[in-house]
C-alpha cells in the first residue's frame, strides 16, 4: 500500500464543498471529542485552519507509512505548498460542486491519511465523515427516496419464482 500528500487543490475543493449551498445550506459542522465544531461560509480564516488540519493529518499518515523519509522527500510533497492560507481559500473557485466528486475526493483523502494509528480518532476523520454524510444527502433523488425500504412490486418474478401479489 502506498500513500502520498494530496494536492492543495484537493483540500481546497473539500473546503469549497463543505461551505457550498449545494452540499449543505446551513454550513458545515462536525463532532470530535464530545465537542461541536463549525465551518461557516465566508470564514476563510477558519477554512484555512480546517484545510491545514486535513493536510497535517495526511502528512502524519505519510510519516507513519514512510518512517525513514524526511518531510521534504515524502511522496507528493511540493516545497512551498505546505500551508493553506485564507487567500488560497478566497481564490479557489469551482463552478459546480458535484456530490459524487466530493465523495470520491473524500475517499481519496481518507485513503491517503489512514496510515497512522490515531486516524479514526482524529478531528480530520470526523470532519470527512460529516462531509461525506452531507454529500450523500445532496445526491439527486435522496430527499424523494423512501425512509426505509420501498414497497415491493407485485406480480414480478424474482430468482425464478413467481412473487405473490
Amino acid at each position: 500500500m502506498s500513500a502520498y500528500l494530496v494536492e492543495k487543490k484537493h483540500i481546497l475543493y473539500l473546503l469549497a464543498a463543505a461551505t457550498s449551498n449545494s452540499i449543505d445550506r446551513y454550513g458545515m459542522s462536525w463532532y470530535h471529542n464530545n465537542t461541536s465544531h463549525k465551518l461557516e461560509r465566508c470564514d476563510s480564516e477558519r477554512a484555512a485552519e480546517v484545510g491545514n488540519m486535513l493536510w497535517r493529518e495526511n502528512m502524519q499518515s505519510l510519516s507513519a507509512r514512510y518512517p525513514k523519509e524526511s518531510s521534504a522527500t515524502l511522496p507528493g510533497c511540493e516545497v512551498g505548498e505546505e500551508v493553506i492560507t485564507p487567500d488560497d481559500v478566497n481564490r479557489s473557485n469551482w463552478s459546480t460542486i458535484d456530490p459524487v466528486q466530493v465523495l470520491k475526493a473524500i475517499d481519496c483523502l481518507n485513503y491517503q491519511s489512514c496510515e497512522h494509528e490515531s486516524w479514526e480518532a482524529s478531528e480530520s476523520f470526523a470532519f470527512l465523515r460529516s462531509l461525506k454524510s452531507r454529500a450523500i444527502h445532496a445526491l439527486p433523488g435522496y430527499d424523494g427516496a423512501e425512509w426505509g425500504a420501498p414497497e415491493p412490486m407485485r406480480g414480478m418474478v424474482r430468482r425464478g419464482k413467481a412473487v405473490a401479489g
